[in-house]
């Protein structure tokens, strides 16, 4: 972002000053860029329930998702290690934008992207984590991004003896 600014701050200089640029630096464009709008170390987990918890809520803010622009999301997991599921999810806006169901491992680094589809209003995700393919279908979503907007890290568990948690976890803008 700050690269973008310095570039439109560098052409509106020029331009003010009377100056014309080269043919060729015409057409250059700002870098595009990569923001971490939320990071975090702190460990989060549980157990008891049966239920879908949060381990962590981060506010995208409205505008920030521009029409071409995309939310990474990295999150290092840790759960019982048993035959028993145990749902890792990423919520946006509400709506399911990816998940992942575990069974024996202890730890698990995942990454989904949301992506915006050129208008302000519609999403699409991958529906599991990086480097997988499936048979399941990308999951869409029509969500006013001009509004905040949570951004949910969530997880749940078949049995109410085991756990399941998260060591730590990045979301990231990425903007053209």
């Amino acid at each position: 972002m700050m690269g973008r600014v310095i570039g439109w701050l560098l052409l509106l200089s020029v331009a003010l000053a009377g100056c014309t640029l080269p043919a060729a630096a015409q057409n250059v464009r700002p870098l595009s860029s990569v923001q971490v709008l939320a990071q975090s170390g702190v460990a989060a987990s549980w157990t008891g329930t049966t239920d879908e918890v949060a381990l962590a809520t981060v506010n995208v803010p409205g505008g920030l998702l521009g029409l071409n622009s995309a939310i990474r999301v990295k999150v290092v997991f840790t759960t019982t290690n048993s035959a028993n599921n145990k749902t890792l999810r990423v919520r946006y806006g509400g709506i399911l934008m990816g998940g992942q169901t575990v069974t024996t491992v202890a730890s698990s680094n995942f990454e989904w992207v949301i992506r915006a589809r050129g208008v302000r209003n519609s999403q699409v995700s991958f529906p599991q984590p990086a480097a997988q393919t499936t048979a399941l279908s990308p999951i869409t979503s029509s969500i006013n991004s001009d509004s905040d907007q949570p951004l949910v890290i969530s997880c749940s568990v078949a049995l109410s003896s085991e756990s399941c948690g998260m060591e730590g976890y990045t979301i990231e803008l990425m903007s053209p």
